[in-house]
């Protein structure tokens, strides 16, 4: 177990948070809900942001119908408690990146999934980075349902010697009612 500081660990899915919960994607479920658990158990601030990420769409995948019940998934962080913030950051703010700067880990990011999305992964870097930056964060919380996602963000804060622990949530099963 990690010493408590005064930075904040990040509870995250980046592929669908994602956000702190760092680039989450909304529509928040049990599986989500559980990475801030995790979170609180290592440290006393837990912050989520919840972002739809244009990057991560691909050509042929509707980013503007992606559900967004914000109301709905910020009842949801309350809810989960000990929250230091939830964050809505603006696609404008987040996503612009500049066309120079790419960050991407290619020999991880262009098999499997990637292969079918091949700027998803990109996306996915891109904002995680920029959200660490911000942020700051001593730990995140990632969950390995996209255990591809997982080994590239991992991999990405070893390449950039980040001092940040990736943490992995083991995927779980998530009921109906929660989807």
């Amino acid at each position: 177990m990690m010493s408590l500081k005064p930075s904040p660990i990040a509870a995250t899915n980046a592929g669908n948070l994602d956000g702190w919960r760092s680039s989450h994607h909304g529509a928040l479920h049990i599986g989500h809900i559980s990475l801030i658990e995790i979170a609180k158990r290592h440290a006393e601030k837990v912050a989520v942001s919840i972002f739809v990420n244009p990057t991560q769409f691909g050509p042929r995948e509707d980013f503007k119908k992606y559900p967004r019940p914000i109301e709905t998934d910020l009842t949801k962080c309350r809810d989960a408690g000990s929250i230091w913030f939830s964050a809505l950051p603006k696609t404008r703010c987040i996503a612009k990146i500049s066309a120079e700067l790419q960050l991407d880990m290619p020999g991880l990011s262009a098999v499997l999934e990637g292969r079918i999305r091949p700027q998803h992964f990109r996306g996915v870097c891109q904002v995680v980075a920029k959200l660490f930056n911000i942020l700051s964060p001593q730990a995140a919380v990632f969950g390995q349902k996209d255990y591809q996602q997982f080994i590239i963000i991992k991999s990405m804060v070893q390449s950039l010697d980040w001092p940040v622990e990736i943490i992995p949530l083991r995927p779980c099963a998530i009921p109906t009612a929660w989807r």
